[in-house]
Parts: structure tokens; sequence; C-alpha cells
């Protein structure tokens, strides 16, 4: 088989159905085959039913992953696939017509590549403020949106895919895998799967293409357009890097010198850039300040455990001592 789409969701039907009502509007070249899988990752509302409505349209497979989470949805989907290219979409994304062609033209084009990406644009649920549309590019990640170019071309540094659309030669995807301590699971602002693998491939060598005319449609509902759930959304990842050890070595008491300096420039920064009304200015240092108060959040929780365990040691220690001390004055009577 040539290539398998894959979709996970989590009790968004309505969005679901929206997805695959597109779905059936893809050109498929003359002699591609294909598969689309859909799991269903313990779905509480009308998701199977919707699954049956288009698998009459679609070659559609039906998968259920029991463990909540994207990333063991997203093994689900791996472990079952049989196209040499998987290509991933979201529950909540609108393809273009021409998306899976571009990606098989694509992956035919560039036979060395590993990994791929397109482009991602906004399906806004209502008009967005200005300083959403005025700082796309430094929401990217945030809002999963990413436009580059219309070119395909590997992609340069500092580029990478997001997960609501991007493709792997299904040999590569399974030798490196999605690591199940990163992504969302439920309502938690999560993710960050995606990007963690595609930066271990490329630390391994190996090639990316960018594919800018397999172009999507991203759900962006107005509960993200804000600069509250912008800070979630950078604390999260940043506590999570902490919490995998991915930072520097040069640390005080276990807590990063650099995170501390950039906290504080990223406050500066936002606070500059309210009082001069420079909203790119301001959301930048607002990203920096909840990134780090991220990354020193799980240090000082790392930093406390590990306070806490070794005061129990301590006292574990000393009872010991104690007991070994009494038994040693105990007199052994003879027989």
């Amino acid at each position: 088989m040539d290539i398998t789409v894959a979709i996970c969701t989590w009790n968004r039907a309505k969005l679901l159905d929206a997805t695959l009502a597109q779905m059936r509007k893809l050109r498929i070249p003359q002699g591609l085959s294909w598969e689309l899988l859909v799991v269903n990752n313990r779905c509480a509302d009308e998701t199977d039913e919707i699954i049956a409505k288009h698998s009459v349209h679609l070659p559609l497979r039906r998968l259920y992953e029991e463990k909540q989470g994207q990333t063991h949805a997203r093994n689900r989907a791996l472990a079952a696939a049989r196209g040499e290219l998987l290509i991933w979409t979201d529950d909540d994304v609108l393809v273009d017509e021409g998306w899976l062609e571009s990606y098989h033209q694509a992956a035919s084009a560039w036979p060395d590549a590993a990994f791929f990406g397109g482009t991602i644009h906004a399906w806004y649920e209502s008009p967005p403020p200005a300083w959403v549309e005025n700082n796309k590019r430094l929401l990217r990640g945030v809002l999963a949106l990413i436009h580059y170019d219309n070119e395909a071309r590997p992609f340069a540094q500092g580029e990478e895919p997001i997960g609501a659309s991007m493709g792997f030669r299904l040999k590569a995807l399974k030798q490196y895998g999605f690591d199940v301590a990163w992504g969302h699971v439920g309502n938690q602002v999560g993710g960050g799967e995606d990007s963690e693998l595609v930066q271990r491939m490329m630390r391994a060598g190996l090639l990316g293409v960018y594919v800018g005319s397999a172009i999507v449609h991203h759900w962006v509902p107005q509960a993200r357009m804000t600069y509250r759930y912008v800070w979630k959304w950078c604390f999260h990842h940043g506590a999570l890097v902490a919490r995998i050890g991915r930072l520097g070595r040069r640390r005080i008491f276990g807590i990063p010198l650099s995170a501390v300096k950039l906290w504080a420039e990223g406050l500066a920064l936002c606070s500059f850039g309210f009082l001069t009304r420079k909203d790119g200015m301001q959301l930048r240092g607002w990203m920096v300040w909840a990134w780090n108060s991220g990354i020193l959040s799980e240090c000082f929780r790392q930093l406390r455990r590990k306070l806490s365990m070794s005061s129990r040691n301590v006292g574990s220690s000393r009872r010991a001592d104690k007991e070994t001390s009494i038994k040693g004055g105990l007199s052994v009577p003879q027989t």
C-alpha cells in the first residue's frame, strides 16, 4: 500500500464529521492505494457513529486505544499502518483537495526523505483579535499553524513540521516512534510529541522536506485566542522540557541559571511591550516568561521532592542506628 492517513480523536464527533466529510473531496492520483485510520481514544460521544457514516465513502478503518493520551493513540495507529508513507492529521482539520496528491508527489521526488510537513492555515471559530492575526508566526506552535512558502524543499534551519499535517516513511517512523512522555491527555494542555520525534530524527541526520502545496486548515477555537491559553501552553511545555531533563548543566541546587535569566528577561520584555503598546514585544515576553516559569516550577518541584526524600532517608537511618545501639547494649542469656 502506498499511503496511510491517520487521525486520532477524543470526544470531538462534530469536528471529526467535518474533517471526514472534507476527506471525501480528496483528489486521488490514478493507481494510488491508500487507507484512512481513525483511532477512537476512549471516546464517550458519537464518534463511532460518525466513523461508520463515512466508512461507506472512504477506505476507512476504525481502531480503538484504551489508554488515554494522543501519543498512545498515535502509536496504536503506527502499529496498524500498512502504507509506505504514513501521513498524520487531526480531527479538527479541513484538508485541501490536493493535499494527499502533494504529499505523494513530494515523497516520489525525494526518495531519501524520512519525514515531510505541509502548510497549516487557521480555521477560526470567530474573527481573531489583532494581536493574534499580527503574530501568527510567533504563535506557530501554540495554534499549530505553519506556512513558510509554497515550495517543495528540504526544511531549513529552525523549520519543522507540525502534527496537524506531517508525514513519515513508515520504516523510519517505526524505528523512532513517539515518546509517551509527551502529548495531549484528555483536556490537558499538551502536545510536543511530534516536535520531539522530528528533532530526534534531525539529530540522527535524517532528511525532512517541506511541502508548501500540501495545505490544511486547522480549527482554532475562541478559547485558544487568549493570553491565558498562551500562558498555559508555554508553561506546560516548559515544565515538560524540565521534567525529561533537557536543560543546560549550569545549575544551582538543580535550578538552571539560564531559566532564571530568561524568566526575568521575559517579564521585563512583556512589561515594556505592554507599556509601549507593542503587542509583538508583549506577546514574545509573555511566552518567554511563561515557558521559563514552567521550567522553574518543575525544577523547584523536583528539588522539594529530593529534599523530602533525603529527610526521610536521614530519619530512617537515625532510627536504624538507634535500634542497633539498643540491641548492642542487651546482654544475651547464657544457656
